[in-house]
């Protein structure tokens, strides 16, 4: 029953981090060379901010988004509960470990622009672009 509950409060959460990271930043995804297609794959960002995993996440293709779970480094998701909650039930393994256990599985690098003007270092309430 726990885990069920658990599932739950993880799916809100995630819908929650993509309709607020789609309306804050009005989001938008420029494919260059790649298409989002129905295969394993890591997306990974330029790291400007904590903000870049809902960036891209909340690009991705509907089907696609169901089936992929954002990662992030346990040094920081695992800090506090709440933190622990997000690592342990939103996030997956981080991109080293599976790129070690999963070479098949594509890495694809993403560029996030314009986030620091959307969270500007130290700030903790995103400015709406």
């Amino acid at each position: 029953m726990n885990r069920l509950i658990t599932n739950i409060a993880a799916e809100i959460a995630g819908q929650a981090i993509r309709l607020f990271a789609r309306f804050i930043t009005a989001v938008r995804a420029d494919w260059q060379g790649i298409e989002p297609v129905p295969r394993q794959r890591v997306y990974f960002a330029n790291h400007t901010s904590n903000g870049d995993m809902p960036m891209i996440w909340s690009v991705l293709p509907p089907a696609l988004r169901r089936q992929t779970r954002p990662v992030a480094a346990a040094d920081y998701w695992l800090t506090s509960k709440l933190r622990a909650f997000a690592g342990r039930d939103i996030f997956k393994a981080g991109i080293y470990n599976i790129g070690k256990a999963r070479p098949d599985v594509d890495l694809v690098p993403t560029w996030v622009a314009n986030l620091n003007t959307i969270m500007p270092k130290g700030e903790v309430i995103p400015l709406p672009l």
